[in-house]
């Protein structure tokens, strides 16, 4: 894929290369470990291919703005895309780097939701009606790393940050399908494309946490239980209230499902999901800015990259994943291959 990216090749029928990001708090980290390799990957390719044109070594860094037509994020995704987009665009290193110090003022909460608030007030209306985030921090981090001049215009490559305008009740653009939303803006900007043959799409997660045994029934749950879940969250150990998790976990299938179908069977092949479908519970946290969790997510991003490729199955459209334990009951031949050479193909 490294070799595919190179310098947005342009052939007879112009390839266009979509990068699309997640969101997922400071689980942002996971996909930027696997944009860390590309970056290195793709340094080698071009140093390479400078070396053997010019004779000379070259140490030149590599800005994914430079490979990719469109990035697209929404949420963390949302802001690592601008960073990468920027005049003067972060590293995926850098911007782990960020995460580590900016983490705290952008991810996590003022504190714990039911403790911090009942000291304030004993009543749970309190807790409930209460933000949990503060925007504020968010613009102003964004300010200082995006700088608070920089326009649509200046940036090195075409950027699509899906968000939604509550007070007037209606979608900026849609946030549910967003590798489907890039592949959408891509064809209207590069029209000479042609079909989906030439897209070359990269999605990358932010992990999904795997329910073994399926998830316990909520017996005699009622409204408060499935949105607010402050219960149930606690029981149940979830990181986020039922009904929401549900909804989440169903919006990321669809997306799935949906690209696949559009794409067609044929151009899957030009369709990599690099997705943690076993994330552990310790990890699902979008708010843990503790630098040992943001250590154990920079590893799992890492981790992802030897896996098998999930390649979705051609008549559902959602991807086939092979679990570290059952890899063993597979017979190597009939193993899909790795992230890592997708990602270097």
């Amino acid at each position: 894929m490294a070799d595919r990216f190179s310098k947005r090749q342009v052939t007879s029928k112009r390839q266009v290369t979509i990068l699309s990001i997640d969101g997922g708090g400071i689980r942002g980290v996971i996909p930027l470990a696997v944009l860390q390799f590309l970056e290195r990957e793709l340094e080698i390719l071009e140093n390479g291919n400078k070396q053997k044109q010019e004779g000379e070594a070259s140490n030149k860094k590599a800005r994914l703005a430079d490979y990719f037509d469109v990035i697209a994020g929404t949420s963390a995704g949302a802001l690592i895309t601008s960073l990468l987009a920027i005049p003067s665009p972060r590293t995926a290193e850098e911007i782990i780097d960020l995460f580590y110090k900016e983490g705290p003022k952008i991810f996590s909460n003022p504190g714990d939701i039911i403790e911090e608030n009942s000291e304030q007030d004993t009543t749970p209306t309190r807790a409930i009606l209460n933000p949990v985030y503060n925007g504020e921090r968010l613009n102003e981090v964004a300010e200082k790393v995006l700088g608070k001049d920089t326009l649509l215009k200046d940036l090195s490559t075409n950027i699509v940050i899906p968000t939604y305008d509550v007070q007037k009740d209606s979608p900026v653009v849609f946030t549910t399908r967003l590798t489907m939303l890039a592949i959408r803006e891509a064809s209207k900007l590069f029209p000479e494309a042609g079909d989906y043959s030439n897209y070359l799409i990269l999605s990358l997660g932010t992990g999904k946490e795997k329910l073994s045994g399926g998830r316990p029934l909520l017996t005699g749950a009622g409204i408060f239980d499935w949105f607010c879940g402050l219960e149930s969250i606690k029981n149940l150990s979830l990181k986020i209230p039922p009904l929401v998790d549900m909804l989440f976990r169903v919006s990321e299938d669809i997306t799935v499902m949906m690209t696949s179908y559009t794409l067609g069977e044929r151009n899957l092949r030009n369709y990599l999901r690099i997705q943690d479908y076993e994330l552990k519970p310790e990890h699902a946290a979008i708010d843990n800015v503790n630098p040992k969790n943001i250590d154990d997510l920079k590893r799992i991003g890492r981790d992802l990259i030897s896996r098998y490729v999930a390649i979705p199955n051609s008549e559902t459209g959602l991807p086939k994943v092979i679990f570290k334990e059952d890899e063993k009951n597979h017979s190597p031949n009939n193993l899909p291959p790795k992230n890592q050479d997708e990602l270097k193909w």
